[in-house]
């Protein structure tokens, strides 16, 4: 789950990019959270592992035939549950 502090330093990360166009440091990114160095670290971990997690997250087969449903693949070799034999 996100803390309010993860929420601050990603959108600290994305100002940052904004305004100067190149990626911050963590204590750049402390000082427009309002957190420590050391709090943006650890926030940059619970970030990308749960980035990690949905990322690497297998689609449902619902989720599936809704995604090739709308790139016009449809019929039974595109269901993930459809058995051929």
């Amino acid at each position: 789950m996100f803390t309010d502090g993860d929420v601050a330093v990603k959108l600290a990360v994305y100002r940052h990019f904004a305004e100067t166009g190149r990626r911050p440091t963590p204590s750049e990114v402390a000082a427009r959270a309002g957190a420590t160095a050391g709090d943006v670290v650890e926030a940059y971990q619970r970030l990308r592992s749960r980035a990690a997690a949905r990322a690497y997250r297998r689609p449902q087969p619902a989720e599936m035939r809704a995604i090739f449903a709308v790139l016009g693949l449809t019929g039974p070799f595109w269901d993930p549950e459809h058995d051929p034999d």
